[in-house]
C-alpha cells in the first residue's frame, strides 16, 4: 500500500508541474482578427502573460514599428524568476508582427516576393536594424526605466540563411553590444536568428537570440529557429 501510495504522489506531482507549465507552453496570439496558435520550442516558455515586469521589458526592447506578441525564455531562467532570482536571458525568443501588416492578408505570391526582396537586400536590412535598435532601446530604457543607458552596436556579421520554406525564411548574424550605465559597461556578443513566416496569411516575426560564446551558439539559434517555425506552421496548417 505504502508502495502504491508513493507511486501515486509522484505521478500526482509529474502532472502538477505539467499543468504549472501548460499555459506557458502553448498559447495564442490575435493578428489582424485571425487568432494563431503557438507553440513554444522544448524547455522555453512564454512569459509575458505571467509576469507583467517580464512584459514590461521585452517591450522596451521591440521596435517601435512592431507589436510584441509574446516573449519566451529559458526553463532555467522560468526558475530563477519564479524564486525572486534575476533571470540571465542569455537565450530567449520573441515573436512579433508589423504594425502595418497586421491587418494585411499576405498571399503565397506576395510572400515570395517578400522573401526575395529580403534576400536581396540582407545587409542593408541588417544595417538599419543595428542603428534603430541602438537608438529606439537606449531612448526606450531611459523613458521606461528612468535609467540612463548607452547602448552601442557594432557592425552586423551575416551568418547566412537558416531556413528557406515556401511560407518561411530566416538568417542569422553576429553582433557586439556595448551597454554603459552610469560607471558600469558590459560588453558582449549576441548570435540573432531573424525569420519571416506567412502564418494563416499573416507575416509574423521570431526572434531567436543566443549569447555568443562559439560556433556551437550558432548552430543553437539556427536549430532553434528551425524548431519554432515549423511548429507554428504545422500548429496552424489546418
Amino acid at each position: 500500500m505504502k508502495r502504491l501510495s508513493s507511486k501515486l504522489l509522484c505521478l500526482l506531482f509529474i502532472l502538477i508541474s505539467t499543468l504549472a507549465h501548460a499555459d506557458t507552453q502553448n498559447f495564442q496570439v490575435g493578428v489582424g482578427g485571425t487568432i494563431i496558435d503557438i507553440q513554444a520550442p522544448h524547455k522555453f516558455h512564454e512569459v509575458t502573460s505571467l509576469f507583467p515586469e517580464f512584459e514590461r521589458f521585452f517591450k522596451t526592447i521591440t521596435p517601435q514599428t512592431n507589436r510584441l506578441l509574446g516573449a519566451l525564455i529559458s526553463e532555467e531562467d522560468l526558475q530563477r524568476a519564479n524564486e525572486n532570482q534575476e533571470p540571465k536571458l542569455n537565450r530567449y525568443m520573441m515573436l512579433q508582427v508589423a504594425y502595418q501588416m497586421e491587418n494585411k492578408s499576405v498571399s503565397s505570391a506576395e510572400f515570395q516576393d517578400l522573401t526575395s526582396t529580403i534576400k536581396k537586400l540582407q545587409k542593408t536590412l541588417l544595417q538599419k536594424i543595428k542603428d534603430k535598435t541602438a537608438d529606439e532601446v537606449t531612448n526606450n530604457f531611459s523613458e521606461e526605466y528612468k535609467i540612463p543607458v548607452d547602448i552601442k552596436i557594432g557592425e552586423p556579421v551575416p551568418l547566412g540563411t537558416f531556413v528557406e520554406q515556401s511560407d518561411a525564411y530566416g538568417f542569422g548574424n553576429l553582433m557586439r553590444y556595448k551597454v554603459s550605465s552610469g560607471e558600469k559597461e558590459i560588453e558582449y556578443d549576441m548570435v540573432t536568428g531573424i525569420s519571416f513566416l506567412r502564418v494563416k496569411s499573416r507575416v509574423l516575426f521570431a526572434y531567436v537570440y543566443c549569447l555568443y560564446e562559439s560556433e556551437k551558439d550558432i548552430n543553437w539559434a539556427k536549430s532553434k529557429s528551425i524548431e519554432w517555425i515549423d511548429s507554428m506552421l504545422k500548429l496552424n496548417s489546418k
